[in-house]
């Protein structure tokens, strides 16, 4: 699975096509534990523009357990 996630954990708004959306999500580790804690092997994991809270890029794929 590949997943772009906010690549910070800050609550904030910024303006889109002249509307304001507010963004809200979790810090990277915590993204990555819970992707972790449902059964996925994180394959590669980014931040593009950390300086400016960037998004998070993950390649993961589903463990078999059986």
């Amino acid at each position: 699975m590949l997943l772009s996630l906010g690549g910070s954990e800050d609550e904030f708004t910024a303006p889109m096509f002249g509307v304001d959306f507010f963004y809200s999500g979790h810090a990277p580790e915590e993204s990555m534990a819970l992707l972790r804690e449902m059964g996925f092997d994180i394959v590669r994991a980014k931040i593009d523009a950390p300086s400016s809270r960037g998004h998070l890029a993950i390649l993961c794929k589903k463990i078999d357990r059986s």
